[in-house]
């Protein structure tokens, strides 16, 4: 029984044989050629058809870029309207009269920016999941269509060899 050492000096694999396995000199195309032999795919259609797929992913992350944008320009908005809204309560709380006045001013203000986020956290959400929606309707479709193509490719491949 043949013993292989797995393990060298200070608990180091040996990769050579594993590395040996990846060798281009070792490679024998005629093997590769003959395993191929009769293969019902037409890879210039394959490599086609897989340049469609990036494409179609490439648009849908520019959606998904813009549909950010959308977003980030919202927030620099909101952001400059909560600092106007903000020092127009301070003003108003300030010149709220009594303790009490001073203390409904500020529920006031709080209930109305409470409302202000729901109403934009909404907003944010509607923009997210219609940019979702079109961006995974585009790979869906294109998934789809992929798979058509390569179905194509193998019954074109049955039908070539059968003739």
């Amino acid at each position: 029984m043949a013993k292989t050492q797995s393990a060298g000096q200070n608990g180091a694999f040996d990769l050579a044989p594993f590395a040996a396995m990846f060798d281009p000199k070792q490679f024998n195309t005629d093997a590769f050629s003959k395993a191929f032999a009769g293969n019902p795919f037409d890879f210039a259609a394959l490599a086609q058809s897989q340049q469609k797929t990036f494409e179609v992913f490439a648009a849908a992350q520019n959606l998904w870029m813009e549909g950010a944008q959308v977003v980030g320009k919202r927030q620099a908005e909101l952001a400059r309207e909560a600092l106007d809204e903000g020092t127009q309560a301070l003003s108003k709380i300030a010149a709220a009269g009594t303790p009490a006045e001073k203390i409904m001013t500020q529920l006031e203000v709080a209930k109305s920016t409470y409302e202000k986020s729901l109403a934009t956290a909404e907003e944010f959400g509607k923009i997210s999941a219609e940019t979702n929606q079109k961006a995974g309707k585009m790979i869906a479709e294109r998934v789809f269509e992929s798979f058509d193509e390569i179905a194509k490719q193998v019954d074109t491949g049955k039908t070539a060899k059968a003739a």
